[in-house]
């Protein structure tokens, strides 16, 4: 399993285009459109079956986060994400 420090997902959130939460994280893998995700370890185990289902799918890799709620900080928004998507 590959985890992320809180300095690298700051980086790659300030260096490439990426969207937020499960139903946007699911339409861009759909669309091949994804570079990899970050999963937050603590989301639910059904939104992460979910992803870790679609990117196997889809040939993405999927890294960890440890926290949804520092996660969502980091990416702006005022409430936890479960996932995060880069953008290719």
């Amino acid at each position: 399993m590959n985890k992320l420090s809180k300095t690298d997902v700051t980086n790659l959130l300030a260096t490439n285009k990426s969207v937020i939460g499960l139903k946007q994280v699911m339409k861009m893998l759909s669309e091949q459109m994804l570079q990899f995700v970050i999963l937050a370890e603590d989301a639910d185990e059904y939104f992460k079956n979910q992803i870790c289902s679609a990117c196997a799918s889809h040939n993405v890799k999927i890294v960890y986060y440890e926290s949804r709620k520092e996660l969502g900080a980091l990416s702006g928004i005022a409430v936890s994400a479960a996932a995060v998507g880069i953008i290719k």
